[in-house]
């Protein structure tokens, strides 16, 4: 099975990428930097993913990107800094931005 998911406003040149290979592993592609990053390493990672979600924070700050997937038998979610970009301003570098997953459900 392969889940895309996307966020991005329409027009804009940021849009992140949320992909579910069929391998079990989750990947996010950062728009700054074409580039895919492995998920599935990020501490709380559930085994057996089958969909992912990813959607911008739309309160607070602003600066965070939330990855939801979901296996045969929950939901776990991590919540990325995006901005300032991964790896510069005090961010770590991908998957490092990413907090542990937890289970929403």
């Amino acid at each position: 099975m392969d889940s895309t998911s996307f966020v991005g406003n329409p027009g804009s040149l940021l849009t992140f990428l949320g992909r579910v290979p069929g391998d079990g592993r989750t990947l996010v592609r950062d728009p700054r930097t074409n580039t895919w990053y492995d998920l599935s390493h990020v501490a709380g990672y559930p085994a057996g993913v089958l969909a992912a979600s990813v959607d911008a924070e739309l309160a607070g700050t602003g600066n965070d990107l939330y990855v939801t997937v979901a296996t045969a038998d929950q939901v776990a979610q991590t919540r990325c800094t995006v901005f300032p970009a991964p790896g510069t301003g005090g961010v770590p570098a991908w998957p490092g931005n990413c907090r542990p997953f937890a289970v929403v459900s």
